[in-house]
């Protein structure tokens, strides 16, 4: 089997798209989470975004915060105003 790929249904192999995290149970996959990325080859995870940086739910990078906001913990979608 390809890594990145999951089998369905008998010999159905399935890339998983980028962005996109195979279930620890091998049955599926699910998009990464906002504060996330999937870009890894194997898909077998997402990382978290560094502090300062944020992603939509199923991106493969992060981007700056908007002006005014930080993220202050790496993968949290919440962020801080400055004051």
């Amino acid at each position: 089997m390809k890594i990145g790929t999951i089998v369905l249904q008998g010999t159905a192999q399935v890339d998983v798209p980028l962005g996109s995290f195979i279930k620890p149970d091998g049955t599926g996959f699910d998009q990464c989470k906002a504060g996330t990325k999937g870009n890894n080859q194997d898909k077998a995870s997402c990382e978290k975004c560094p502090m300062g940086k944020t992603s939509f739910e199923g991106s493969i990078s992060c981007f700056p915060c908007a002006k005014g906001k930080f993220g202050a913990t790496p993968g949290k979608i919440k962020k801080k105003y400055f004051d």
